[in-house]
């Protein structure tokens, strides 16, 4: 994993003018996030003011529409200004980090630390920062009881106000013991964690974990110092939760691989009572060694405890650089890689395996044996006998799509019986997959191009199509396209600008079709609503090779039309739409318009046409060979 970790924030500020008379947003980035979404986070979330700033609010975030999640940063400063009163003016920087763009975890403290002095661009766009990543070791020593009750304790689903007495620590020491405790739980729970250095004790907050002088009457209130007590949860998930990470952290070696391990649980989760039991699942998997008990629960069986000793000894041997006792681990793995295990057991020894790393170990040989069979007894425990795209995309996800070359050859042989699949594994090895494309099937093909974000995966299929189509295969070539629009979107993605995409696209219907596009070959391709309606670069392409009179009333009659009949009923009255549909109607009665200069020099735009298909047949397509003509 990369030290350094590149992010793109939103951001906001939060405050309000001297003049003004409440605090809103006075700022924010133009991304995914608008004003009213950061309002509705800082209201969302929001601690009060303090006497003595700065202060620091860890929070999360969620676009539902937009698929996406977010772990916040707010810090609150006094401003140099005071308000017309003469009140003191506290300003809040937050920042929201894409949950989907922290390729591993990183730490508050180092959030804090990277963005305190960060200033928004002038032009309001969000900036790209680089984040260190999570350093287990600089985390270990910070553990102790206390930290270790508390972090259990959240397990409880109430919320754990920390009372200070005496004298009472800075805000940068109660941010970093925030921090440790975070450490101390899966890293997907983030996405629902909050945490302040401070909170009014007379704000109505729901904040989860922080500081205050006074504890609210729902919260668990815990004396700074004093280790929390569970008498009154004896056996208890959270009770529970906490004697495991207390026989687990008695060591600063000890507590670092536990932080590693948690570090390493990036699902998201949230604050309830299945994941609660899931947290303890999931520490329990990953610190079970030789010389704990089994129980009697799913995934406790002979099979899987021997996995999962295996799989420790592995870790320990890595660590230690012990390679005898790294080939017995791995020997010990071989024996039990096709036991017949359920689901939730396959889960948790992957969980395992990736937490330790095993899976990308780097080699220092190109051909490693036993490498090879560590890779393979990962897979097969974690995934099966046999791997299927969904398979890929998971270890992907997991462990980066940069996946270490001797894992995507073990991940080859495994992709077994399943066309596609055996295809992507080959494009990720740079392989000559030529040979493998044609025999994938046109659906499955064109489905591969849509689901794979990578340029050569899509390079590829549109070269087999291209070939199967001028090969006398283009009907179910020119069916798998219609369902998916034509490619479109992927290619709009991986091609710079609309020129080169319409090149590309045109050069797959000039295949598809003959070279040339008849009336219902065009009015299908054009046709608007759904959620297959022509991009741009489609309908360029297709009027380069649409060569009837009549090409402007079928893109009135098939894509208007057809899209506002898709996107307007909700809100379109009925008179409205009567007025669209006379606005779209033919008057043959009416005189013809002005012919333009471009339409008078070019013969009622045939010649335009044709104009059109000269300048996007001058492009050619990465996948086309130099002797092949243009179509």
């Amino acid at each position: 994993m990369s030290d350094r970790i590149q992010v793109v924030p939103e951001w906001a500020l939060w405050g309000k003018e001297p003049n003004g008379l409440s605090y809103r947003v006075l700022r924010c980035s133009n991304g995914r996030l608008n004003s009213a979404d950061f309002t509705q986070i800082m209201q969302h979330h929001s601690t009060g003011t303090h006497n003595h700033l700065p202060q620091v609010t860890l929070n999360w975030a969620r676009d539902r529409a937009k698929n996406e999640q977010y772990i916040g940063l707010a810090v609150q400063r006094w401003a140099q200004e005071r308000d017309h009163t003469g009140r003191k003016i506290a300003i809040t920087r937050y920042c929201a980090l894409p949950y989907s763009q922290l390729r591993g975890a990183v730490s508050y403290e180092t959030i804090y630390h990277a963005l305190s002095d960060w200033e928004p661009p002038a032009d309001d766009a969000p900036a790209a920062v680089e984040l260190p990543a999570l350093s287990p070791e600089a985390l270990a020593p910070r553990v102790d009881e206390y930290a270790l009750g508390v972090a259990g304790l959240l397990l409880t689903l109430d919320p754990v106000h920390i009372v200070p007495s005496g004298k009472i620590p800075t805000y940068l020491e109660r941010l970093r013991f925030l921090d440790v405790v975070a450490a101390l739980l899966p890293y997907g729970l983030r996405t629902r964690l909050s945490a302040a250095t401070w909170v009014s004790s007379t704000s109505q907050n729901r904040i989860r974990l922080a500081f205050t002088a006074h504890a609210g009457e729902d919260a668990q209130a815990v004396r700074w110092g004093a280790t929390p007590s569970f008498a009154d949860k004896w056996n208890t998930v959270a009770h529970r939760y906490a004697d495991l990470l207390g026989d687990n952290a008695g060591t600063e070696e000890r507590a670092a691989d536990l932080i590693r391990g948690l570090a390493a649980r990036r699902e998201p989760m949230s604050f309830t009572a299945d994941d609660a039991r899931r947290s303890l699942e999931l520490l329990n998997a990953q610190v079970r060694g030789p010389g704990r008990p089994a129980g009697t629960t799913q995934g406790d069986g002979a099979d899987f405890v021997a996995a999962m000793e295996a799989l420790h000894a592995c870790r320990h041997a890595v660590a230690h650089v012990d390679r005898p006792t790294f080939i017995s681990a791995v020997a010990r793995l071989r024996q039990v890689q096709d036991a017949g295990f359920g689901a939730d057991e396959r889960r948790r020894l992957w969980e395992t395996a990736v937490a330790a790393g095993l899976p990308c170990l780097p080699s220092s040989t190109r051909d490693d044996p036993e490498l090879a069979e560590l890779y393979e007894a990962c897979l097969r425990l974690g995934h099966g006998p046999s791997l299927d795209l969904e398979n890929v995309y998971r270890i992907e996800n997991d462990l980066g799509v940069d996946l270490p070359l001797q894992l995507l050859q073990v991940m080859a042989r495994l992709a077994v019986g399943d066309e596609p699949t055996r295809l992507a594994v080959a494009i990720r090895l740079g392989r000559d997959v030529m040979s493998l494309a044609r025999r994938v099937d046109a659906n499955a093909l064109v489905r591969l191009a849509v689901s794979e974000e990578r340029e050569d995966v899509l390079e590829v299929v549109l070269a087999e199509l291209c070939r199967r189509s001028r090969d006398g295969h283009a009907t179910p070539v020119a069916h798998a396209l219609a369902t998916h629009g034509y490619l479109a979107q992927p290619v709009e993605r991986f091609y710079p600008g609309v020129n080169e995409q319409a090149g590309a696209l045109r050069e797959l219907l000039a295949a598809v079709f003959g070279g040339r596009l008849n009336r219902d070959q065009f009015a299908g391709i054009v046709r608007g609503g759904g959620p297959n309606s022509p991009r741009p670069a489609l309908i360029l392409a297709a009027l380069s090779l649409y060569q009837g009179a009549d090409a402007r009333d079928l893109l009135v009659d098939f894509y208007l039309r057809g899209f506002l009949g898709a996107a307007t009923p909700s809100y379109l009255s009925p008179d409205l739409r009567g007025v669209v549909d006379r606005a779209l109607a033919r008057h043959p009665s009416w005189p013809p318009p002005p012919m333009s200069r471009y339409e008078e020099a070019h013969d009622d735009g045939d010649d335009a046409q044709a104009g059109l298909r000269h300048k996007i047949k001058s492009f050619r397509p990465p996948w086309r060979s130099d002797h092949e003509p243009n179509p």
